[in-house]
């Protein structure tokens, strides 16, 4: 149906109203759409409408998973701009035969799978997969505290995998257990290992309170302070 006053314009002109009923029409693209009924014959009108079109469209990625994309824009010049990552989850197995999955576009990392591993020094210690794979358990650095021994003599409190002679000489610079030094006055004082004799000559002779005897001009003796 159609107004009257359009029917009675068109038959005036000599033509047939134009007939505004939807059917479907297919596109060039496979999929179907709509069009008023006297533009379904029209090439141009569904050329137009398949330049348009919402579905969407499959399409596979170099791996050759599958991905959807909106069909305008599959058959577009810029598709291949517009592909998005591969998102498709893969299981992979690796050398060490654990297994994971991740997105197709992700590489492999190393194993995150927690194992206990005995080190060469002995202690077990829970360690990424990852780290030892390849590399071997000599390659870990065993962090277990334990006693060591310092050039000075005294014990430390460190990481196993400290024992080098550069490490530990680089401790004893942080050793403060309490020590007896010499004043060059015949004295001892109490110090930390870590100072450093010289500085600690020069530095607290004045500190020293030892009393001791001396004679004055007069021929008395009186008891002073060393310092």
């Amino acid at each position: 149906k159609i107004p009257c006053w359009q029917a009675s314009a068109a038959r005036a002109g000599g033509k047939e109203p134009l007939c505004q009923v939807s059917v479907d029409v297919q596109l060039p693209c496979g999929h179907q759409a709509c069009l008023p009924c006297h533009r379904s014959k029209q090439p141009s009108a569904i050329q137009e409408l398949a330049g348009r079109c919402k579905e969407p469209s499959n399409r596979y990625h170099p791996c050759g998973h599958r991905y959807k994309l909106i069909c305008s824009l599959s058959n577009s010049q810029n598709a291949e701009k517009l592909e998005p990552a591969c998102q498709e989850l893969v299981t992979h197995e690796r050398p060490c035969g654990h297994k994971q999955k991740l997105p197709c576009h992700e590489q492999l990392q190393p194993c995150n799978v927690m194992l206990q591993e005995r080190l060469p020094c002995g202690h077990v210690a829970t360690v990424r997969c990852g780290d030892v794979s390849g590399a071997g358990s000599d390659a870990l650095v065993c962090k277990i505290i334990v006693d060591k021994t310092l050039p000075c003599g005294h014990k430390a409190r460190l990481p196993c995998s400290a024992q080098s002679d550069d490490a530990l000489q680089e401790q004893q610079k942080s050793c403060t257990v309490s020590t007896e030094r010499q004043l060059p006055c015949g004295h001892k004082m109490s110090v930390r290992c870590n100072e450093n004799s010289a500085e600690f000559d020069e530095q607290h002779m004045r500190l020293c309170t030892a009393m001791k005897k001396r004679e004055l001009a007069c021929g008395h003796s009186v008891e002073l302070a060393c310092n």
